[in-house]
């Protein structure tokens, strides 16, 4: 079997019980209201500080870390996670399979 078939399977099993996380609702309504796809967050997460703490490291406003966010949520969606998330441990966090140096898919 494909590592990335069980890889996908254990993270759907896994976060299943989040569906109803405030951060998840967040995001579904950011999707759908804003269009603030999978880039808004990953550019949204690159300006937060390592976590626990999670804090800004540049003056968010409408347009940082992304319009779609605007300022409030940005702040709000950060604060989620803080406030509202376990320890995640996933079987296949450091999967060699799964990543490699240049980032690509391997096996």
């Amino acid at each position: 079997m494909s590592p990335l078939k069980t890889y996908t399977s254990d993270i759907d099993t896994y976060f299943v019980q989040y569906k109803d996380h405030p951060a998840i609702i967040l995001t579904k309504k950011l999707a759908s209201e804003r269009d603030a796809d999978f880039d808004a967050v990953m550019g949204l997460a690159v300006r937060l500080s390592p976590p626990p703490a999670l804090k800004p490291l540049v003056a968010f406003t409408d347009d940082v870390p992304d319009a779609r966010f605007g300022k409030d949520n940005a702040i709000l969606f950060g604060g989620l996670f803080v406030l509202n998330s376990p320890e995640l441990e996933c079987p296949h966090r450091a999967s060699p399979q799964l990543s490699s140096p240049t980032g690509e898919l391997e096996g």
